[in-house]
C-alpha cells in the first residue's frame, strides 16, 4: 500500500534533497575527509594512538593515564584493547580499523535480517552508511564506536528474540566500556525485562571491577581523576548539546558565544534532563526505544564527535526495513552523508554563518534523536516483520495460541 502523502513527509523528503545536495556541494568543494587519514596513519596519532600507549603501559605495568594524555576509557576498556601492543603501532592500527569494518558491517547485516529486510534495500542501505564521513572519522582516528555499535545490535537483536539474559550481557558490556550510554539500562527497567535489566547491571558491574582490579587501584582513581578533569566544551567538533549549550553562553578559544553569560549554562543541563525524561516517557516502552535512549545519552553526554553516531547505524537500518519508518530512515542517511567540512566555508570565525555552520554537528544528532523517539513513540507498531519476533509480540501483549488436536489429528489406534 502506497503511503500517504502528508505535509511531514514532503517536509522530511524536501530536508532530505537538501542534505544530498550540500554533500554534493562540500564534496565537490572540500573533497572526501577523514578517509586519507587510514592510509596516511602511523598507530601513534589520534584516539588509536592513545589507545596503543595505553595498552602498552598496562603490559608494562607503567602509567595507563599519564598526564597529559587524555585517555577517557574505563579501565575494562583498556584491558580489552591491550592485545593491540602485541603488534607494532601501525601494523595494530591498520588491524583495528580492518577487524572494525568487519565487525561492524556484520552486525548492519545481522539486524537486516533479523528484521527481515529487502536484500535490495538492506544493501543500499548498508552501503550508503559507511559512505558517511562519520564512520571515515570514527575509523581515521582509530576510535571504538563501531565496536559499540555491534555492542549494540547483539542486544537489540537478542532483546528481539526474546534471549534477555543475552541481551542483558551485551547491553553491560557496552555501558561498561562506554559509561556515558549508561542511560540505555533504562531500556529493559521501563519495559519490565527484569531479567535483562538484572543481567545488565551484574555484567556491568563486574567488567568494571575485573578492569579495575587489573589495572590496580592507583590506575583506577587516577581514571576517575581524569573522566572528571572537564571534556573540551568549547571544540566546535563536540557535537554533544550540553556542551554546544554551555558553549553558546561563555567565551571560548575558537568563537565568540552568542551571549556572555555563562551563568546559564545551567540551562543546557535542565534540557538534557528534560530530553532525557521526554524520551523514557515517550520511546521507552517500544524496542526501538533502545535507540531513541543511545541517541540522547550523546545528546547529554559531556562529549560527542560526530564519529559517535555510528552507534546508531543498527538504528538506521530498523528504521529502513518498516515500511511506515522508511521515510525516516533514509531522511537520517542523508544528513549522515552531510561532510563535516561546512565551516571551513567561511575563514572568519567570529561570523555569524560560521557559528551558524558549527551547529550543524549538534543538529544532526538532535534530528537523529527526534526521528528515533517520533518512530518509537508509534503505538503498537514493531519494526520488520511482527510476526516472526517473539519479543514483539511479547510487547504487544500477544500470547502464543494453544493447539488444539481434533479427532481426525489423533493418530490410528
Amino acid at each position: 500500500m502506497a503511503a500517504r502523502i502528508t505535509a511531514g513527509r514532503v517536509a522530511l523528503a524536501a530536508v532530505a534533497a537538501c542534505a544530498l545536495g550540500l554533500t554534493a556541494f562540500l564534496t565537490a568543494v572540500r573533497g572526501v575527509q577523514y578517509v586519507g587519514a587510514i592510509g596516511r596513519a602511523n598507530g601513534t596519532l589520534y584516539d588509536f594512538g592513545i589507545f596503543y600507549r595505553s595498552a602498552v603501559a598496562f603490559w608494562r605495568g607503567t602509567a595507563i593515564y599519564p598526564p597529559g594524555q587524555p585517555n577517557f576509557s574505563p579501565p575494562i576498556a583498556v584491558v580489552l584493547l591491550s592485545p593491540i601492543a602485541g603488534a607494532p603501532a601501525v601494523v595494530a592500527y591498520r588491524v583495528f580499523v580492518a577487524v572494525s569494518l568487519v565487525v561492524l558491517v556484520a552486525a548492519l547485516v545481522w539486524t537486516a535480517v533479523a528484521v527481515h529486510s529487502r536484500t535490495g534495500g538492506a544493501v543500499a542501505g548498508v552501503v550508503a552508511l559507511l559512505a558517511t564521513p562519520a564512520l571515515a572519522a570514527t575509523l581515521g582516528q582509530g576510535q571504538v564506536y563501531a565496536l559499540l555499535a555491534a555492542g549494540l545490535a547483539t542486544a537489540w537483536v537478542l532483546d528481539r528474540a526474546d534471549h534477555q539474559r543475552g541481551a542483558g550481557i551485551a547491553l553491560g558490556i557496552v555501558v561498561a566500556c562506554k559509561p556515558v550510554l549508561a542511560p540505555v539500562l533504562l531500556w529493559p527497567l521501563v519495559r519490565g525485562r527484569r531479567r535483562e535489566l538484572v543481567a545488565a547491571l551484574v555484567t556491568t558491574a563486574a567488567a568494571t571491577l575485573a578492569g579495575a582490579a587489573l589495572v590496580g587501584p592507583a590506575q583506577t582513581l587516577r581514571y576517575v581523576r581524569v573522566a572528571l578533569g572537564g571534556y573540551p566544551a568549547h571544540d566546535v567538533d563536540n557535537a554533544s548539546l550540553l556542551t554546544t549549550g554551555i558553549r553558546l553562553v561563555t567565551p571560548g578559544r575558537e568563537i565568540p558565544p552568542l551571549v556572555d553569560a555563562p551563568g546559564l549554562g545551567w540551562i543546557a543541563g535542565v534540557v538534557v534532563v528534560a530530553l532525557l525524561t521526554v524520551t523514557v516517557v515517550r520511546a521507552g516502552r517500544h524496542e526501538l526505544g533502545l535507540w531513541a535512549l543511545v541517541a540522547a545519552s550523546l545528546l547529554a553526554s559531556p562529549l560527542a564527535w560526530r564519529g559517535y553516531l555510528v552507534v546508531l547505524y543498527p538504528g538506521v537500518i530498523v528504521l529502513l526495513a518498516t515500511a511506515r519508518t522508511r521515510l525516516l530512515g533514509a531522511f537520517l542517511v542523508a544528513l549522515l552523508l552531510v561532510p563535516h567540512s561546512l565551516p571551513s566555508l567561511w575563514s572568519d570565525r567570529a561570523s555569524t554563518g560560521y557559528i551558524t555552520a558549527t551547529l550543524l554537528g549538534p543538529l544532526v544528532l538532535l534530528a537523529t534523536w527526534a526521528a528515533f523517539t517520533e518512530a518509537a513513540s508509534r503505538p503498537g507498531e514493531m519494526a520488520g516483520d511482527q510476526s516472526s519476533s517473539p519479543g514483539a509480540r511479547r510487547a504487544r501483549g500477544e500470547q502464543r495460541a494453544p493447539v488444539v488436536r481434533g479427532p481426525s489429528a489423533l493418530p490410528d489406534s
